[in-house]
């Protein structure tokens, strides 16, 4: 059973978190239930006509998700082309800063991560032109990032690799521009 909840509008209709919590009974459903959420940037992010939009899929079941996934990529490509490739990224930017400003991540945590992400090590981060910071403070500053990103009760065993999953799940990262500082 495919259920679609059309949010378009949801930024108008009060209070934030107040007008989401009829979500929270989309959890827990069995799992041949999938749920949709359909919005728009032409309301909650005011770019009207632009035709830009998402569609956010929940389920119990990761064979459904990925069968969502895999039908998306082919039939709304097919059906509707690409969509406005300026209006995509300036999504994903705005989606980039709410995390970096929910996380309190400044250019540095950024720098560090990204480069964390690109293989590099913390003395090789360190030694990169303007990083005002040593290989140990950088451990101090992973730990700090660790506690801003991770709830209490994941943050043992934190790993370099777990910490940039993390930021790339929270979008502070993006997987499709991680590029070295240039030399």
């Amino acid at each position: 059973m495919s259920i679609l909840v059309d949010i378009a509008y949801i930024d108008f209709a009060g209070e934030h978190n107040e007008v989401r919590r009829f979500m929270k009974k989309f959890s827990n459903l069995p799992e041949n239930v999938l749920v949709m959420f359909a919005f728009s940037m032409s309301k909650g992010y005011t770019a009207y006509g632009q035709r830009t939009g998402a569609l956010v899929a929940v389920s119990s079941s990761e064979e459904v998700i990925t069968e969502f996934q895999n039908i998306n990529k082919y039939t709304s490509r097919a059906t509707w082309s690409n969509i406005n490739r300026a209006a995509m990224t300036t999504l994903v930017r705005i989606q980039q800063d709410d995390a970096l400003i929910d996380y309190d991540i400044d250019e540095y945590d950024e720098r560090y991560l990204r480069h964390l992400a690109l293989g590099y090590t913390k003395d090789m981060i360190a030694n990169l032109k303007g990083m005002p910071f040593g290989a140990k403070s950088l451990e101090k500053r992973q730990t700090d990032l660790i506690n801003r990103l991770f709830p209490g009760n994941e943050r043992t065993g934190v790993n370099a690799t777990r910490l940039v999953t993390r930021a790339l799940q929270l979008h502070i990262l993006d997987l499709d521009n991680l590029k070295a500082d240039p030399e």
